[in-house]
């Protein structure tokens, strides 16, 4: 037993020596299968990334306005986000901080009409969640609903993080009217689980 267990260990170091550090694994972003999950506007990032016929001619600064000449922040950003979720501990954690940038960067260079704002501001509130920082996650939320107060992914994301640090009559309250918006099966569940944790 004891020898299995040495093996395991030494298994287990060697696999974590052999990983490069997180800053050097993001520089390899472009041959991640990842990238294949890009959004659609975000493939003039690479030709390796495979864009769906009906995304290949459009004009994408004429659909969402002059904004997108920032999109390259986000986009290099939301290709090394997928690899920092391959660490573990601090470095995943200073590694997904560092892919913030590509956010805020956007966010603060285009004009308050922007029509991805409300997708930015969600999108932001995710990553800042998976980092912890659940507070700020719930400014990025709202920031999303101020935009487009029918956007149903900012919503599921603001319920998730009221609950998460025990707001919970804010948390039934948001999702009441996420509701009256669109009664989806995830916001049901949401709202089952709140009622729940109400009893």
């Amino acid at each position: 037993m004891k020898i299995l267990l040495i093996a395991i260990l030494i298994t287990f170091s060697s696999l974590s020596l052999a990983q490069p550090t997180w800053q050097e694994a993001t520089k390899n972003w472009e041959n991640s299968p990842y990238i294949q999950t890009l959004p659609p506007f975000c493939g003039y990032l690479s030709n390796k990334i495979i864009v769906p016929p009906k995304y290949r001619n459009v004009n994408w600064t004429k659909k969402f306005g002059r904004g997108m000449t920032w999109g390259n922040h986000f986009c290099y950003a939301s290709a090394q986000i997928p690899i920092c979720r391959s660490y573990f501990g601090n470095d995943r954690i200073a590694c997904l901080k560092h892919q913030t940038e590509g956010f805020t960067y956007w966010i603060e260079h285009t004009g308050p009409d922007f029509k991805l704002l409300p997708y930015l501001y969600s999108g932001y509130g995710d990553l800042l969640n998976e980092i912890g920082d659940t507070n700020q996650a719930i400014i990025q939320y709202q920031n999303s609903l101020q935009k487009n107060p029918k956007y149903i992914k900012a919503y599921k994301g603001l319920i998730d993080s009221y609950i998460k640090i025990g707001a919970l009559k804010e948390a039934e309250a948001t999702v009441n009217t996420a509701l009256k918006i669109k009664k989806t099966k995830s916001l049901v569940r949401q709202k089952q689980k709140i009622d729940k944790l109400l009893q």
